[in-house]
């Protein structure tokens, strides 16, 4: 669980641990980032003259900057979740088709032994007719 509320005291510091994974973010992305970061240069006061619209200001860029990142995480455990899912489903397909190509290597040995007891019978078949017919000769 991450705090994304922004703090009070300027002066303030914190400690984040975070288990992070980086993509690439698109063309669209940076250029939603740099013009956040030009609009809050513009906005942001210098946080040593301790005025409140001064914290105030500090606050509200740290809000935007948590909210964009509340948003990109999100984003990105959608993803996450949907590859995941993506994963599963392609696993379990893969463990079908190993038992169906198993199911048929058993079938073909099966008919091959039903083949080789055919092609037994008959040569016996055919000795058993030769010797009979050398008989009634």
């Amino acid at each position: 669980h991450v705090d994304m509320r922004p703090l009070v005291s300027p002066h303030s510091t914190a400690t984040l641990e975070l288990d992070a994974r980086l993509w690439r973010s698109s063309n669209d992305e940076r250029k939603k980032l740099g013009e956040a970061r030009k609009e809050a240069a513009k906005t942001s006061v210098n946080p040593t003259d301790g005025t409140v619209e001064a914290v105030l200001a500090i606050a509200r860029d740290r809000e935007e900057v948590n909210a964009h990142l509340a948003r990109e995480y999100t984003r990105r455990a959608e993803s996450l979740e949907k590859a995941s899912a993506d994963v599963e489903s392609l696993t379990r397909q893969l463990e079908e088709v190993k038992r169906e190509n198993e199911e048929l290597r058993e079938r073909m040995e099966e008919e091959r032994e039903m083949w080789d007891d055919a092609a037994k019978r008959a040569e016996s078949s055919e000795f058993r007719v030769v010797r009979v017919s050398s008989f009634i000769r």
